[in-house]
């Protein structure tokens, strides 16, 4: 699920399944990623043994109360994101327009994708042949 389609799949109260596809989901991107530590490992199998009987359809009150609750947690992460140096560099036209085509896919700024697969490079989650 693309970061374009969560954003139209959180807008509305979420029934059950919903909730539940959304779980399962998140367990097969975390799978996906590659390099999991102990305690990713343990929330996939949580979020795995989880039943749509487990959830509840999501009320009105249940959603404003939802968006409330995730547009504070954006505030204090904008808050407390790290610190941007820009950079000026070359980077093949091919490459380039490549990034820009999947950042758009996914609803994101190519500048953001770019810098996601390089914090994802120092922090050992991909390796790449020198």
């Amino acid at each position: 699920m693309s970061i374009k389609d969560l954003k139209n799949f959180f807008n509305h109260p979420l029934t059950a399944k919903e909730q539940y596809d959304y779980w399962q989901e998140a367990a097969n991107s975390l799978e996906a990623e590659g390099t999991i530590d102990k305690e990713e490992i343990q929330m996939i199998k949580n979020w795995r043994n989880m039943k749509v009987e487990d959830f509840k359809d999501e009320t009105e009150e249940d959603f404003k109360k939802r968006i409330k609750e995730e547009n504070k947690l954006k505030k204090s992460t904008f808050i407390k994101t790290e610190q941007k140096k820009p950079i000026t560099m070359n980077i093949n036209i091919n490459v380039i327009d490549t990034l820009k085509q999947k950042a758009n896919e996914s609803g994101m700024n190519y500048q953001t994708l770019i810098n996601v697969i390089l914090k994802q490079y120092v922090d050992g989650k991909i390796k790449i042949n020198l």
